[in-house]
């Protein structure tokens, strides 16, 4: 976890699915200048002519909304944060982007367009929302495409190479499926490749940062909803079955179970 305040800081999560795979991959990063930018998105409206009187105002819809958001991978000021670590969470993004080592590099062969689905959040230390990014924009109720990422020119770099101050502006586009759509990104093919999912687990240490199963839902699944799934995951575990808060601090060391499927 880096060393600023969880609240200066933005996770992005991204996922990419064929119904059977599932790859996921996320980093968290310093806000950079300047909050989030919504363009875009808001209500249309025409205006349909009438001969010799005022036209009509005609509701047309909307345009997904579009957010740019700056951020700002940093090694400097940040010391327990190296260049390689930077250049990993680079590539993460990249990933999101449909480019990169990661995304030609996947366990399966995406299509093109097939781009990963990412949802962003940014929340205090006890892993409670907070709007450095607007919370109607955050976690499961919003999902993404990243359409552009905007390199500052003039990264730092160490003696290596590699950069360890690098501004960065990411372009998102809202994700809305059509009712037919088949492809990767789908409604129906996420839902499949979740099922594969059902009954598996990975396991997290209760330790700083991952105190109550809110933050492991925040931190940990990137999906602060999934709170009282992981609780109810846990329930007949001997350490914890008795915690029936997601905002009770768990006992140090406690091995607790994440549902697969409720990671973003």
């Amino acid at each position: 976890m880096p060393p600023y305040s969880r609240s200066q800081a933005i996770t992005f999560a991204g996922s990419l699915t064929d119904g059977t795979h599932w790859e996921k991959h996320s980093f968290t990063v310093l806000a950079g200048d300047g909050g989030p930018v919504p363009s875009g998105g808001w209500a249309k409206w025409a205006v349909v002519d009438r001969p010799q009187r005022v036209g009509v105002t005609v509701f047309q819809g909307y345009d997904p909304i579009t957010l740019t958001v700056p951020v700002r991978f940093d090694a400097v000021a940040y010391p327990a944060i190296d260049g390689q670590s930077i250049e990993d969470d680079i590539d993460r993004l990249e990933w999101m982007a449909g480019r990169g080592k990661l995304y030609f590099n996947t366990p399966f062969s995406p299509g093109l367009g097939e781009n990963p689905l990412v949802q962003i959040s940014a929340a205090d230390a006890h892993g409670i929302p907070v709007p450095l990014v607007p919370l109607v924009w955050q976690g499961a109720g919003a999902t993404w495409l990243v359409t552009d990422i905007a390199y500052d020119p003039n990264p730092i770099r160490d003696e290596a190479g590699q950069r360890i101050r690098q501004d960065v502006t990411v372009t998102l586009l809202q994700h809305i499926a059509g009712p037919f759509d088949s492809g990767n990104d789908s409604p129906a093919t996420r839902a499949k490749g979740r099922a594969g999912q059902k009954g598996k687990f990975s396991t997290v240490t209760v330790r700083v940062g991952l105190r109550t199963y809110q933050e492991i839902a925040t931190r940990f699944a990137h999906n602060p909803g999934a709170a009282k799934q992981i609780m109810d995951a846990n329930k007949t575990s001997k350490k914890l079955k008795s915690i029936r808060s997601v905002t009770a601090q768990l006992p140090n060391g406690a091995k607790v179970k994440v549902p697969l499927g409720v990671r973003q």
